[in-house]
């Protein structure tokens, strides 16, 4: 069996009724269809055989084979002298090798990134919950419905809404 990657995907029919879909993202055209998941990657590879014996007759490109990469746990790593001494240094401090401080120093750095993300998601819902804030006290004034743009954000800020609903202003979702 030839080693490319597929991709499986549901497929609803105007009677309800589901069925699956297989394709191969290198191999452009060429898929697969059944009941089961399992029936649409069968499919599709009695396909992909087809579809490769009349590339190769008619001479056009093989699409090359998914190649699963390897890691070996290893890479090399360049930095200044002083750089190394100084992490050398760290660790011996620290009691560790030079290849466990890296790796916790790694660790740390990707926790980092992690956080930033997080803080700037949470620094959008607090642009959002200011914007609604703002909405709800204008109405609030004005003995206006507060109606929130989508439901998703309505339950994210279903805390003020539910303060607004209890000074008497109907909350929309």
């Amino acid at each position: 069996m030839k080693n490319y990657e597929v991709v499986v995907h549901q497929i609803k029919m105007e009677d309800g009724s589901i069925e699956w879909g297989a394709f191969f993202p290198c191999v452009k055209g060429c898929c697969g269809g059944g009941k089961t998941p399992e029936e649409a990657v069968t499919s599709a590879y009695e396909n992909l055989d087809i579809y490769l014996e009349v590339l190769k007759e008619e001479g056009f490109p093989i699409p090359q084979e998914y190649e699963e990469p390897e890691y070996s746990g290893k890479f090399t790593f360049r930095t200044s002298r002083t750089k190394h001494k100084q992490i050398v240094e760290l660790a011996k401090k620290e009691g560790i090798s030079l290849n466990n401080y890296l790796n916790e120093l790694i660790d740390k750095g990707m926790m980092n990134i992690e956080l930033i993300k997080e803080r700037e998601r949470f620094e959008n819902f607090q642009i959002q919950l200011t914007s609604l804030v703002k909405k709800a006290e204008t109405c609030l004034d004005n003995n206006l419905e507060v109606k929130y743009d989508n439901f998703a954000t309505s339950n994210k800020l279903f805390g003020i809404g539910r303060q607004v609903y209890k000074k008497g202003v109907q909350v929309w979702n």
